[in-house]
């Protein structure tokens, strides 16, 4: 639509003539001033001179189709994104969607969540207008041993969006909580199908919760949760961050295969050289988390001075003042 090829074209910074787009997209001036007003209305800040022509000074917080594919600019066509005002679990959604036959790259969204999935069956405070609540289907060719590479994959690639976006400096909780400022703020969930003829995932959903505008959190995580906006002290705009998530996202299998983001999720954690209570299935105890793995599990140092090697999928790991901290989506 018009509207949107303007808007992509507003996005890029500075003023354009009315006569350029117009010349652009093969339309009437009259059409693209339409265009324009019909922007405005969206709740789009654009400004117009004479002699100098529009220039796109503010967007709108909306969670549309439209605006996403904005942010997503020549991306885009990488992904097919669904929008909802009220869903149960987008991660639910999207694992019937690819129990369906849906394509990798296949997104669901969502303004609220009414039953939003964390890990080990916990729920995911999920208020209406705040946050980012979003599950991508993958259908990565890769063994089983390497899926905990996903979940932290995405977690870098969460971060280094919001880095950039708001230049702050984000932490990892192994294995999928992301933490500023001591408190956590977005959550990641991996949930697999899985050939077992083949021994290789049919399909991976990757479930992101972020914590993004300011409100107020229920009393049992008030204190360890935080917004992000909160924490950088910067506006949020949902589609925006959303837009450069999935960009960082596009090669992900391929990042994966070489581990190349691996450097950075080390470099982030928030565990590495620290004193942890683990929770395993044979027992609780006290070590020294001191390396992640090339497949991404945790390293650990016990008393006696045995190495222990923590799988994301059978533990839970305290640390700040002994709070629980567990990912959620």
């Amino acid at each position: 639509m018009l509207k949107e090829d303007i808007l992509t074209c507003l996005r890029q910074g500075g003023y354009v003539s009315g006569e350029q787009l117009a010349r652009r997209f093969a339309v009437s001036r009259n059409a693209v001033w339409k265009a324009v007003m019909h922007l405005r209305k969206e709740g789009y800040a654009i400004d117009s001179v004479t002699n100098r022509g529009y220039c796109l000074t503010a967007a709108p917080d909306i969670l549309q189709i439209a605006e996403l594919q904005s942010c997503l600019g020549a991306q885009a066509g990488l992904y097919e994104i669904f929008v909802y005002d009220r869903i149960d679990s987008t991660n639910r959604e999207a694992m019937e969607r690819a129990a369906a036959g849906a394509a990798a790259g296949t997104v669901i969204l969502a303004d609220t969540q009414t039953a939003g999935r964390g890990r080990l069956g916990r729920s995911f405070y999920s208020p209406p207008g705040t946050g980012i609540y979003m599950s991508v289907i993958l259908r990565p060719d890769l063994p089983l041993s390497q899926l905990p590479l996903i979940t932290a994959c995405a977690g870098t690639a969460v971060a280094a969006a919001v880095d950039r976006l708001y230049g702050t400096d984000t932490g990892i909780k192994w294995v999928n909580d992301l933490y500023l400022g001591g408190k956590k703020f977005c959550g990641i969930l991996s949930q697999a199908s899985i050939d077992m003829e083949r021994g290789t995932p049919e399909a991976v959903i990757i479930g992101i919760g972020i914590n993004a505008a300011k409100g107020a959190f229920p009393d049992e995580i008030a204190e360890i949760a935080v917004s992000l906006e909160e924490a950088a002290g910067k506006r949020v705009r949902r589609a925006q961050l959303i837009g450069e998530i999935l960009k960082n996202c596009a090669d992900m299998e391929a990042q994966i295969r070489s581990r190349s983001f691996l450097a950075a999720y080390k470099r982030r954690s928030v565990l590495l050289g620290k004193e942890i209570t683990v929770h395993a299935p044979d027992g609780i105890y006290t070590a020294v988390a001191t390396d992640i793995d090339e497949n991404a599990a945790l390293l650990v140092t016990t008393a006696d001075g045995s190495v222990k090697r923590v799988d994301s999928g059978e533990v839970s790991v305290r640390i700040f003042k002994g709070v629980e901290q567990n990912g959620e989506k």
